[in-house]
């Protein structure tokens, strides 16, 4: 049997690329398997002009977000999510927020890209700096003038990764960028205001892999629809802790175990939004985060 790798999933059919080619071949599935996504390795039975995934392989790793319907997963066998926002359509933060938490309850190390660099947004630039300040690893990059790409290709070598964000934030142009050959569609920004923000226009459908090089050692990338939001599964304390290290850094000063960071004496978190250390809204976006999938 032949090894492959799940580029999507269409239907009742899957696209594969066989490690010894990496050809897209359509293929059938067996009707036992799980539901697979991009990213999934499978074993593959090659009769002539047919393919048929037989078996579906470990995974290492699992993105999910919770759905009306249930836990949907996402794409498989990722290290890294590359979590984007854009200078427009202006980020927020409650979006940024779950994503760095699935991804840490996931096992997956979370990169924060600023597309759109070139144009002027404060609330872009705010939170650059407030994640690169927090140790989170940030890029700089503009997908039209080209603007920190050859970083970014060179940072992503060997890595499995996939695109995160909101609609519009040009997710598709930066894989364009990275790979010219992916031809991934760009759409443009639709006007249509939400929350008082012009916000993006689906231009993905369907999630998809590319890998990076002739063999899946050199890397892949996985381009998926834009996100109008995500719920995650229930935030563990370990992820919620990731996502918010200036938090966690303040609770460490509690007196009390189990503080609640409300009105307890010797508070930690308390005092540090009295001596300004620690923002009003960073702890309202803690505690949204913390109230798991029902607040977001």
């Amino acid at each position: 049997m032949t090894r492959a790798v799940v580029l999507s999933h269409l239907g009742h059919e899957l696209l594969v690329a066989p490690e010894s080619t990496l050809t897209p071949t359509r293929c059938a599935l067996r009707s036992a398997l799980p539901p697979l996504v991009a990213g999934d390795e499978v074993r593959l039975a090659v009769d002539g002009d047919t393919v048929l995934a037989l078996e579906a392989l470990p995974r290492q790793t699992l993105l999910e977000r919770q759905t009306a319907r249930g836990t949907r997963p996402i794409c498989a066998n990722l290290d890294t999510l590359l979590i984007t926002f854009a200078s427009a359509p202006a980020p927020h933060g409650d979006l940024l927020d779950p994503l760095l938490a699935a991804a840490f309850d996931a096992g997956l190390e979370p990169w924060l890209l600023h597309n759109k660099c070139d144009l002027a947004s404060p609330e872009a630039e705010t939170l650059h700096q407030a994640f690169s300040a927090l140790g989170f690893r940030a890029f700089r990059l503009s997908a039209k003038a080209g603007e920190g790409i050859e970083a970014l290709r060179t940072a992503l070598q060997g890595r499995r990764a996939a695109f995160a964000g909101q609609s519009g934030v040009g997710k598709s142009s930066l894989l364009n960028a990275l790979m010219p050959e992916a031809a991934a569609k760009v759409g443009s920004l639709s006007e249509r205001l939400n929350r008082g923000l012009g916000r993006g226009r689906h231009t993905t459908s369907v999630v998809r892999l590319y890998p990076l090089g002739a063999s899946l050692t050199e890397g892949t990338l996985i381009d998926a629809p834009g996100l109008r939001r995500f719920v995650p599964l229930p935030v563990s304390t370990w992820a919620l802790a990731k996502t918010f290290p200036d938090v966690a850094a303040a609770a460490a000063h509690c007196r009390f175990r189990d503080c609640a960071h409300d009105q307890e004496p010797g508070c930690g978190v308390q005092a540090a939004l009295a001596d300004g250390t620690l923002g009003a809204e960073r702890l309202a976006r803690y505690r949204q985060c913390q109230a798991g999938p029902e607040a977001l």
